[in-house]
């Protein structure tokens, strides 16, 4: 009698065959979800992204150097003018008239200059102002250049167009070479001074104030303008200059020469001789050298003699040495001397300057 319990064998052959496909099947679906989920981000990645929009960059804001003026020159944005600032600080210790006093004093100055390239010539305008002060509650505050030039032509208070060259160094007080004694100081102006005669010539002629040192003038018929002329040339061998001078106002008359050469290698020497005939008559002669013992040592001697009919001649020299630690930093020693005729003084200074 057959079981109840009893399993037919066909379905049991079929559970046993059905198991493993069911466990299979399973396994491959998970196996493609898998390889699905991980070839997505594979395949994002090769999908272009969409390119940003074009958006034009600001211009670059710079300065432009006009480095055919040298260097500190700058264009004014937008024009065709190059501006240049230049300066200098001075600050000085010294002894005069071998008294037992020492005295110091600074002095600065700073200029201001454009300049613009003209079918007429270089069009110039230069602006300076200097402060000076010493231990005395001096202080002197002025505008002391400040003129205009096109070309050769200079209108304006500059220097005057005479050359004032004497020794190296700082000689003034020295022999009389200050410039009262010389009568000759900046003044307001108008020159002509001409460079295209050949390979460094040059002469000019200048209409001066004889109210020097001032910004304003007046003239009449017994105030006329100073008449100033040079002619001289430049090489490389060094300078030979003529300076001449006449003065209807002070009924007075000037010549200088000037000349400067290298003599050897590191050796410069400067000699000048001159004659003044103002309210008394002055002759002047001075010999100067200058050495370079190194590139940053330099030093200097000179000598000058002064005769005058109304006062007694006078001798003077100088010896001082300029050490420059550092581009555009002097440190100067310097010793004056001069005798005339009554008694003989001796000066002395130290100096620490600064240009840019």
């Amino acid at each position: 009698m057959p079981s109840f319990y009893q399993v037919p064998a066909n379905l049991c052959a079929n559970s046993i065959l059905r198991r493993p496909l069911m466990k299979f099947t399973r396994l491959a679906l998970a196996a493609s979800a898998l390889t699905i989920t991980v070839a997505a981000p594979a395949m994002a990645t090769d999908i272009p992204a969409p390119s940003a929009p074009d958006i034009p960059s600001a211009p670059a804001a710079y300065v432009e150097v006009c480095a055919e003026y040298g260097p500190g020159f700058f264009k004014i944005p937008g024009t065709d003018t190059c501006l240049g600032t230049d300066g200098r600080i001075r600050a000085s210790v010294f002894n005069e008239n071998s008294d037992d006093e020492v005295n110091a004093s600074i002095d600065a100055r700073i200029g201001l200059e454009a300049r613009t390239a003209t079918e007429y010539g270089m069009l110039r305008a230069y602006v300076r102002s200097e402060v000076e002060a010493d231990n005395t509650e001096k202080h002197d505050a002025e505008f002391d250049r400040a003129f205009i030039s096109l070309g050769p032509a200079t209108v304006g208070f500059n220097e005057t167009l005479f050359n004032t060259n004497v020794l190296y160094g700082d000689a003034t007080g020295i022999a009389g070479l200050d410039d009262s004694q010389l009568a000759i100081d900046d003044a307001l102006q108008i020159s002509v001074l001409h460079t295209g005669f050949g390979p460094g010539y040059y002469a000019g002629l200048s209409l001066e104030a004889s109210d020097r040192d001032k910004f304003g003038a007046s003239f009449d018929r017994d105030n006329l303008p100073d008449i100033i002329g040079r002619v001289g040339v430049t090489q490389g061998w060094g300078t030979v200059d003529l300076s001449t001078m006449y003065s209807d106002t002070s009924e007075a008359w000037a010549i200088k020469g000037t000349g400067e050469i290298a003599v050897i290698e590191n050796v410069d020497a400067r000699a000048t001789v001159g004659y003044f005939d103002a309210a008394d008559e002055t002759f002047l002669l001075s010999l100067a050298a200058g050495y370079h013992f190194t590139p940053t040592v330099n030093g200097y001697v000179g000598g000058v003699y002064n005769a005058n009919n109304d006062i007694d001649d006078i001798y003077g020299g100088n010896v001082g040495l300029v050490y420059s630690p550092l581009a555009n930093l002097d440190l100067q020693g310097e010793v004056g001397y001069q005798d005339d005729g009554n008694d003989d003084d001796w000066n002395t200074m130290f100096r620490v300057s600064t240009t840019w």
